[in-house]
């Protein structure tokens, strides 16, 4: 990074004078370079403030009556054409407009590499990739903040610019490559690679292999063990940074002012974090119980400051993990006793452990803390048709947002929600029992339509695989409807008392009313089984068959149904009562749902989509409703949120 002497002389290396053309050659060289940072630092704001200015025109825009239809009508146009073809995902990102995104990033780091630069020798190219590496570093910072003023300015919190963040902190690694390289062939040529043994340049090859190990880590542990990435990925930072520091001491090639800046920021966002942890910790205690199949609820005494359901915080349970912090979201701010409820999924490490601590000890109360609330999503109370999809453990976002919703909705409210979730196995179903009945019961359940859907169901053709797929219909519009903790709906003349439901397994969105909506949901049918378009649909279809069904059914749901409903009555204080919510076994047709929505709205509404589950999930949703972004139709937004990250 240091501006070396074509005579093994350096600036701030302790080598030999220079003599007077050198020095004027270092002088526009560092000025060069100094304005190589300025024109990378504009340019980055200048990205900013386009996607503020998008994010803010279109927020006051939908709110504000007063902009004249055929005035506003080229913008709409112009905007939903673009959204159709930046909604949709692309291959390794998000979606295109991240992609496009990263075009911008890369473009504007060439052209920084390629112009104003002495390309007689490598040194000068050298050093430039050298700066562009401690400004990239800044930038990579920058997007790591989880108080990002990006989350008010773009309305991106920190998760959603995490795969920017990689991709900058990749870009950064390959930048240091370059430069020590560029300078390790330069003084080869020169036959001075003395000059490398000096302890200014031992320290930028530290700091180097600090970077390899942060890529290194994110690439190889990240997904696979994130306790040992993140322990890495933060002490290689650090190391990196004082490393940097003392290759480039002098404070008059700017350099230590970059560094300053970056640490200041990284210095800055944890103080405000463990301030804010130590004063959520006072009086504290989060109340662990198990439910079936992995999950743990979790039920946190004191409710975060403006803490709404859909957000996440960074949980600390030190009788778990002492030193470590993960992000949960919120279901509900007014659960038993004013708590805040979670429901986790174990994997591997914090949360295994959580899970083993409340089987071994129901009920048990832990001191903790949560941190935040993180997370940005647009208000569902603006628009006027709601479309929820979860997948797996995903559903934990999607039941915070419509448990929100109904509390804010008045009986005279005309919006309509559709929810959907698939979850692998029924058991799951009991994670969320106490949300379920409450779509069911609540005075604004009506304007709820609930769409259940488990792929791993005993006896039906589905597979783990559905869960992860979800790009066709493989059930059908005319398949079983099964009830947790009963029969299925076909068997049910001979099941007993058991709670029946009708079949359905793509909704029906067109109700004119929700008078229509709440005559639908009140009517009770005993379902004739049909032929399955499923795989083994002859084999389903038999009377025997049938029979095996509700006798695997009855009894694999027998222990889970116990079990559940122990914990969530000593969660929740409430009598134990069976689970008793129909589902339909595999998967839905997500764009039909999406498209069959959109189509039955008014052009002047607004829709809502929102998701939250697997990578391939959200790829169908994205797709699904980049279709439905047209000119003539209604407005439609997506958000697409990651439950992992």
């Amino acid at each position: 990074m240091g501006d070396h002497g074509g005579h093994g002389g350096h600036d701030g290396g302790g080598g030999s004078p220079f003599s007077p053309a050198q020095a004027a050659m270092f002088a526009a060289r560092q000025a060069y370079n100094e304005r190589t940072a300025t024109y990378y630092a504009a340019a980055i704001c200048g990205l900013i403030a386009v996607f503020t200015f998008l994010h803010w025109s279109r927020k006051l825009a939908s709110r504000s009556p007063f902009i004249p239809a055929p005035l506003a009508r080229p913008f709409v146009v112009i905007s939903r054409r673009l959204r159709n073809l930046l909604v949709r995902p692309a291959p390794g990102l998000n979606s295109s407009g991240h992609g496009l995104l990263v075009a911008v990033y890369v473009a504007i780091n060439l052209t920084l590499m390629l112009t104003n630069v002495d390309k007689s020798s490598l040194s000068p190219e050298a050093s430039r990739f050298g700066w562009l590496l401690v400004t990239n570093l800044c930038f990579v910072v920058f997007l790591a903040l989880k108080n990002t003023p990006l989350a008010y300015l773009t309305s991106y919190s920190y998760e959603r610019l995490n795969c920017l963040h990689q991709i900058a902190g990749c870009t950064t690694f390959l930048l240091m490559v370059i430069h020590a390289s560029s300078y390790t062939a330069f003084f080869f040529h020169l036959g001075k690679l003395e000059v490398l043994r000096e302890h200014a340049q031992i320290a930028g090859m530290i700091a180097g292999f600090m970077f390899l190990i942060m890529v290194t880590a994110a690439l190889l542990l990240r997904r696979y063990a994130y306790e040992a990435f993140y322990v890495m990925h933060l002490t290689a930072f650090c190391v990196a940074i004082v490393c940097i520091g003392f290759h480039r001491p002098d404070i008059h090639t700017r350099i230590p002012v970059v560094l300053s800046l970056t640490a200041a920021l990284f210095a800055t966002d944890r103080l405000i974090r463990v301030s804010r942890l130590l004063l959520n910790s006072t009086s504290n205690e989060a109340t662990i119980y198990p439910l079936p199949n992995g999950g743990t609820r979790i039920l946190l005494a004191k409710k975060p400051p403006q803490a709404v359901p859909g957000k996440h915080v960074l949980m600390w349970i030190p009788a778990i993990r002492t030193f470590e912090m993960h992000p949960f979201t919120i279901i509900d701010t007014e659960a038993a006793n004013g708590s805040t409820e979670f429901v986790v999924k174990s994997y591997n490490g914090f949360t295994r452990k959580l899970h083993a601590q409340a089987t071994a000890n129901p009920g048990q109360k832990l001191w903790a803390a949560a941190e935040g609330p993180y997370g940005t999503f647009p208000d569902p109370m603006e628009y006027d048709k709601i479309i929820l999809i979860a997948g797996g453990s995903g559903a934990s976002y999607t039941f915070g947002l419509v448990g929100n919703m109904l509390e804010r909705m008045d009986a005279q409210s005309a919006k309509n929600i559709v929810f959907i979730w698939t979850a692998k196995t029924q058991e799951t179903l009991s994670w969320f029992s106490g949300h379920l009945d409450t779509l069911r019961s609540h005075p604004n359940a009506p304007k709820v339509h609930v769409s259940l859907y488990v792929t791993r169901v005993p006896g039906s053709s589905s597979s783990d695989e559905d869960i992860r797929n979800t790009t066709g219909n493989r059930v059908g519009r005319t398949t079983t409807r099964f009830i947790a903790g009963g029969a299925t709906a076909s068997t049910a003349g001979r099941a007993g008392p058991t709670t029946l439901a009708r079949e359905t397994t793509t909704p029906d969105l067109h109700h004119d009313s929700d008078k229509e909506m709440a005559e639908e949901k009140e009517k009770v049918h005993v379902v004739q089984k049909e032929h399955a378009t499923s795989r083994n649909s002859d084999e389903i279809g038999s009377p025997s068959a049938d029979a095996n069904v509700a006798a695997d059914l009855e009894k694999a749901t027998a222990a889970a149904d116990a079990a559940a409903a122990a914990a969530n009555s000593e969660a929740n204080g409430t009598e134990s009562q069976p689970l008793r919510h129909s589902f339909s076994p595999g998967r839905p047709d997500a764009e039909t749902v999406i498209r069959t929505a959109v189509s039955s709205t008014a052009r002047t509404q607004r829709v809502l989509v929102a998701a939250c589950g697997p990578p391939t999930l959200m790829k169908t949703v994205r797709n699904a409703t980049a279709k439905c972004i047209t000119s003539d139709g209604p407005s439609v937004e997506l958000h697409c949120e990651q439950f992992s990250w």
